[in-house]
């Protein structure tokens, strides 16, 4: 074990509730426990410090509050978002042919799937 890691796992056995998951946090914590003289170093120990907390703490707990812990959640939860935003995006597709449509303003063209204007193709009929 190198010199960080067993400095970094003595800190977190005196200061086990000072620290935790986040980089940061765990940076201003080791200020206020500690003297480190460089930033290298004190970058390093934050590090080795957040990944001990890291190894501790389970899986499920590692995530934000409210994000999926598992990949096979974000899987799901991505999912599901692309699935609402493909619904919200044909629903308001539908709505606005509908307002055109009762307007008179715009139709659509089934074989070609291009909107014209009602006046043009009646001047075509003509």
């Amino acid at each position: 074990m190198n010199k960080v890691r067993r400095l970094a796992e003595e800190l977190v056995s005196r200061y086990p509730s000072l620290f935790g998951g986040d980089f940061g946090k765990n940076k201003e914590a080791l200020s206020q426990v500690s003297i480190v003289r460089t930033r290298s170093l004190r970058n390093q120990l934050a590090g080795a410090i957040t990944k001990i907390m890291h190894e501790r703490t389970p899986a499920e707990e590692q995530g934000e509050p409210g994000e999926p812990a598992t990949i096979e959640e974000r899987a799901q939860s991505e999912r599901s978002n692309v699935e609402t935003a493909v619904e919200e995006a044909s629903s308001q597709r539908t709505s606005q042919e509908t307002k055109d449509k009762e307007s008179g303003s715009v139709s659509t063209s089934p074989e070609s799937g291009k909107t014209e204007s009602i006046q043009e193709n009646a001047a075509v009929v003509r």
